[in-house]
Parts: structure tokens; sequence; C-alpha cells
């Protein structure tokens, strides 16, 4: 698993819930560092992961914790993340600790990866890095659009 950071937008649609903003991620061989602004830039929440498990923080509001994260924002949010795999899939790569399906274009790049119940697929790549990426599961849709990769 490589390291990367990045900078870019999100957005979630959950059943009738809508939300979006900028997302900055660092992620490492030791853990993530993921920051949810407003789309004016004002921090929304952050989830810090480690081998000790998740944290997550938000303005005004108690610290959560819980093993991973898909707890820690089913408990928050009513809807898990799912930052394990998604790590992988915002790189183009499954998940290796689970089966996967990987479609790919005529050019030989990822279109698309099936896994755990998700279907990620991959809309628009700067050079070899993927840009726009669309991840679905029944009830929950994410969107993100990679402004900017660093250090990758």
């Amino acid at each position: 698993m490589r390291s990367f950071s990045l900078q870019g937008r999100v957005s979630v649609q959950f059943d009738e819930q809508s939300m979006s903003g900028q997302l900055n991620w660092r992620a490492g061989l030791d853990g993530d560092e993921v920051l949810l602004s407003s789309p004016l830039g004002q921090g929304i929440a952050g989830i810090s992961r480690n081998a000790s498990g998740v944290v997550l923080t938000r303005p005004g509001e108690p610290v959560l914790a819980a093993e991973n994260v898909e707890v820690l924002t089913q408990k928050a949010l009513g809807f898990q993340l799912p930052l394990s795999g998604l790590r992988y899939w915002i790189q183009a790569k499954p998940d290796p600790a689970s089966a996967s399906e990987i479609r790919v274009n005529p050019e030989g790049g990822v279109e698309q990866i099936t896994q755990n119940g998700w279907k990620i697929n991959y809309l628009q790549y700067k050079g070899k890095l993927p840009r726009k990426i669309h991840v679905a599961r029944e009830g929950l849709e994410i969107r993100l659009v990679i402004d900017e990769w660093l250090n990758n």
C-alpha cells in the first residue's frame, strides 16, 4: 500500500440526505488523516485512523472513537463510509483483504471494481491516477473529484 496525500471534493447521497464539501486526505502505512470541510473551507469533521482504532472529531461535539471507520461512521452519520476499502479504491486498486472483480477499459486502465457490495466506477483519470470516482452501494452514493495528488 502506497502512501498518498490528496485534495479534492466529495459529495455523499444517503437515502434522502446529501452533503458535500472539500476533502483533504493523508494516507500512510500507519494510518489515515481525513479532513472534511464545508464548500467554503470551514472544518466539518476529522477522521484519524491508526492501529489502535478510529477517532472522529467535530467542532463543538464530543470525540467519538471505534475499532474501525465503518462502525464509527455508522454511529456518527447513520451510514457506513468505506474508508478501509476506499484507501485502495482511490488508487484504482482493490482492497487485498477481500475478493473483487475488476473491469478494465480498452486502454488497460481500471474502469470498475466491484468489492464487498460496492461498485467503484472510474469516470476520469489525470495521467495514471484517478480524478473522478463514483462509489455506490444500495442507498449510498459517494462522488469524489480529486483536484490534486500530493506526494504520490
